[in-house]
């Protein structure tokens, strides 16, 4: 029984390993056809969540494109999408500072 509980859970890890890097390709194929600023910013947010556990330094690249281009779309929901996500990379890596003044501008918004 617990072989084949410890397979199944193998298994599965190594499925959602492989879903994971399709989602990250398809994301980064989809970032390439679109011309849509806010489609973009979404697409950057996406791209961070889906690295947070595997490359934490990127992903927080992705936010900052993230949060740069919401800045200039002037869609205040957006811009504090981006900065709730990127305070989180920040938390994820100990930049507290950063993180807590990016979680409070968020909340202002």
């Amino acid at each position: 029984m617990m072989k084949s509980f410890s397979f199944f859970l193998i298994l599965s890890l190594l499925f959602f390993h492989f879903l994971n890097a399709q989602n990250i390709d398809s994301l980064k194929n989809i970032l390439t056809q679109t011309d849509n600023d806010s489609e973009k910013v979404e697409i950057y947010i996406l791209l961070g969540q889906s690295l947070e556990d595997k490359n934490i330094n990127e992903a927080n690249l992705y936010y900052n494109k993230a949060l740069q281009l919401a800045k200039q779309t002037n869609d205040s929901l957006l811009y504090a999408k981006a900065l709730f996500n990127f305070a989180i990379g920040q938390d994820i890596v100990e930049n507290f500072s950063i993180a807590k003044k990016l979680y409070f501008e968020a909340a202002r918004i």
